[in-house]
């Protein structure tokens, strides 16, 4: 992103997406000398833009909408004579790729990382180019027992590299080519949340479904790279979350190693929360009117907070060999690499005959599960499993 404040020579460049978005200072943005109109002010509260100047970066963006994806010649000059301009393209698009200002950008990803989980809860990594090797640890040194005058063993920590690739992810939709100037925030808003939960669920599929397919842009996620260490067993007979019982989650407990700093939680879908994990807590003894009363939706079980997901398995009838949830800090097992933040480019072709502008974002993103465990031994996230027919 490159963004330029007319005048006065100033630029504010990022290569990092998310994680570089929100380092911006907001008077290195033009947003804090914008004038809305009373008549465009918004009427309810915004989802998508917050802080002192979320109804100006709403309008901002509603201009940019109209004016660099729809062509609309009032908003271009608006977006000019207001310190805005996009001047970095792609080559490889049909039609040049604007990247966003900074504002809509940190929009987004606020949103991707509200309704996404993976993005938020695994290691991110910005990326400066397409592909990135770093190191990541595997072991530490050993402590031996020696004498007063006796010479250690020598030993080191183990690292090895893994590698991630930055595979784009494109998002279409399409809005009206009929501007008006007091429905711009609105606008705004709404497209950054549907480019937000678009993305946002191309993240969590990927990071926790991804099969290694094209599918999923041959990314392998979660349940596809743990290995046989990582995965618990429920008890026989337990192939639905409806069936699954106590023990099937302190067995899945116990199996989680504990690492230092290790800071564990449920993933699972609401459907299998509540069929499974709320049944368990309704049904336990001791309840009182006042547990009843105040119900089971407490985020937490076991004593470990739990966490949604839409990506993750929602079948309630049984099911054989499948993994239905997660347990562990995902932090410590899967790295989320960033290449850089969203563009968005249009065509006013495809959509004539109904006076609608089709709008392309993309984003490019890669995910590498570096540490799954063994055979033997459980990494620092556990799938539970339905056993075999």
């Amino acid at each position: 992103l490159v963004s330029k404040r007319f005048g006065d020579g100033d630029f504010a460049a990022s290569n990092g997406g998310a994680s570089q978005a929100g380092q911006f200072a907001a008077d290195e943005s033009p947003v804090a000398s914008i004038r809305v109109p009373a008549q465009a002010r918004s009427r309810g509260r915004l989802k998508c833009f917050g802080g002192a100047n979320a109804e100006k970066e709403a309008f901002m963006a509603g201009h940019f909408f109209a004016g660099m994806l729809g062509g609309n010649k009032r908003s271009k000059n608006w977006l000019q004579e207001n310190g805005f301009t996009n001047v970095i393209t792609e080559s490889d698009n049909a039609g040049a790729a604007i990247f966003v200002p900074t504002e809509i950008e940190r929009a987004i990803i606020r949103q991707v990382e509200e309704y996404g989980v993976f993005r938020r809860s695994a290691r991110v990594e910005s990326m400066s180019s397409d592909a990135k090797q770093l190191a990541v640890r595997v072991s530490g040194v050993t402590a031996y027992p020696v004498g007063e005058n006796e010479a250690g063993t020598e030993s080191e920590p183990t690292y090895k590299n893994i590698e991630l690739t930055a595979r784009k992810w494109k998002t279409v939709m399409k809005m009206t080519d009929d501007f008006n100037e007091n429905a711009l925030i609105s606008m705004a808003d709404q497209f950054t949340l549907e480019s937000a939960l678009a993305f946002a669920y191309a993240e969590d599929n990927a990071g926790f479904n991804g099969d290694g397919t094209s599918t999923y842009h041959r990314i392998t996620g979660v349940f596809d790279a743990l290995n046989a260490g990582s995965i618990h067993t429920a008890l026989s007979g337990n192939t639905a979350f409806s069936t699954l019982d106590m023990q099937d989650f302190l067995d899945a407990i116990g199996k989680l190693p504990d690492l230092a700093g290790l800071m564990p939680a449920w993933y699972i879908s609401k459907e299998g929360y509540y069929a499974s994990m709320a049944r368990l807590k309704a049904a336990a003894g001791g309840n009182a009117v006042q547990d009843v009363t105040n119900g089971v939706s407490q985020m937490e079980f076991l004593g470990i907070p739990v966490i949604f997901s839409n990506v993750l398995n929602k079948t309630l009838t049984a099911q054989t060999d499948t993994k239905l949830c997660l347990l562990g800090d995902l932090r410590m097992a899967a790295m989320f690499g960033d290449r850089r933040g969203i563009t968005m480019s249009t065509t006013t072709e495809k959509y004539w005959d109904t006076d609608e502008i089709g709008i392309k974002g993309t984003e490019r993103f890669d995910v590498n599960v570096f540490s799954p465990g063994t055979a033997t031994v459980a990494g620092p996230l556990v799938a539970i499993q339905t056993p075999g027919a």
